[in-house]
């Protein structure tokens, strides 16, 4: 290969290796996650009747229903987040100013999943990213979008995934 093919070899070379390093996946499935402080996965009572699909999403077909009154198994879980993006104001702790924070799963007490430098890290966001101040040290350009799935079983026996946790009580631990 001639030098002037190699060098522009190498240079396309680095080129993507930095834009992969950056980039980050535009839909992620936080597969386990419960997502907030004390979440857990056990008996849940149903407090509204919920649809089952077979699968964690709407297009799935539904495999039945559970109605108010009724226990169930709570298994695991599955975060589907379309990432916020956070933009770093100033200078604070591990994030320089200019930085571009990908915001996913929630964790506990502003704590979340954050795609940073390449790689998943797991950083607190300390401001009041829902009612924010000029004073903050980032602000969000666009807010994350989550969906919470979880895999249940019935005491029939039926299992399937919903959408719809917010229809059903013990879910946390510290409560």
């Amino acid at each position: 290969m001639p030098r002037k093919g190699k060098l522009f070899a190498v240079l396309l070379l680095s080129v993507a290796s930095a834009a992969y390093a950056d980039d980050h996946p535009v839909f992620y499935v936080d597969t386990g996650a419960c997502p907030f402080e004390c979440c857990t996965y056990r008996d849940w009572g149903t407090e509204k009747m919920s649809k089952l699909y077979a699968e964690p999403k709407t297009s799935s077909p539904v495999v039945g229903a559970v109605e108010k009154g009724a226990t169930v198994k709570a298994q695991t879980g599955e975060v589907h987040t379309k990432p916020g993006k956070l933009i770093v104001r100033r200078d604070v702790a591990t994030f320089r100013k200019g930085d571009v924070l990908w915001v996913y799963t929630y964790l506990r007490e502003g704590y979340f999943k954050i795609w940073y430098r390449g790689k998943f890290i797991e950083d607190e966001i300390d401001f009041g990213y829902r009612d924010p101040t000029p004073d903050d040290w980032g602000y969000f350009e666009v807010m994350p979008k989550s969906v919470w799935w979880v895999r249940v079983r019935t005491s029939t026996g039926l299992e399937g995934w919903t959408n719809q946790p917010e229809n059903f009580s013990n879910k946390d631990a510290c409560g």
